[in-house]
């Protein structure tokens, strides 16, 4: 599983989603790593597939204004904040569906706000 590694830099996502990208988009069998987050998410709903997002200085995925993601089958581990965040202070709140997911080892919780729809995921030794 991911082979090719996106080594991030502390002040920005290692990768954007924002409303300017196609609804089609999406990203998979990547890792992503060492940035301010693995993935910033505003106002588009990507497919996030099979990828490994660890050890962020925020959250692990940044999701906010209606980013109604499908995350499957990724392991989102040893993130400083919350393995997935959940803007709820955003015009429209975010809905992700997190599916076959292991959430570990983030200090800030493993699903930080309300919203998502988790199916079939280990989400344990998490933070706040």
């Amino acid at each position: 599983m991911a082979r090719t590694v996106l080594h991030g830099v502390a002040y920005a996502p290692v990768v954007t989603f924002t409303e300017a990208e196609d609804v089609e988009c999406r990203l998979a069998g990547l890792t992503l790593t060492n940035g301010a987050q693995g993935i910033y998410c505003d106002d588009i709903s990507p497919l996030i597939d099979h990828c490994q997002i660890h050890t962020h200085q925020g959250s692990g995925l940044y999701l906010m204004n209606h980013c109604d993601a499908l995350i499957q089958h990724c392991q989102i581990t040893d993130n400083w904040n919350a393995g997935i965040e959940l803007d709820s202070n955003t015009r429209s709140k975010p809905h992700p569906t997190v599916s076959n997911c292991v959430i570990t080892g983030n200090l800030g919780g493993g699903i930080l706000g309300e919203g998502a729809t988790v199916i079939d995921c280990v989400i344990e030794d998490n933070g706040e």
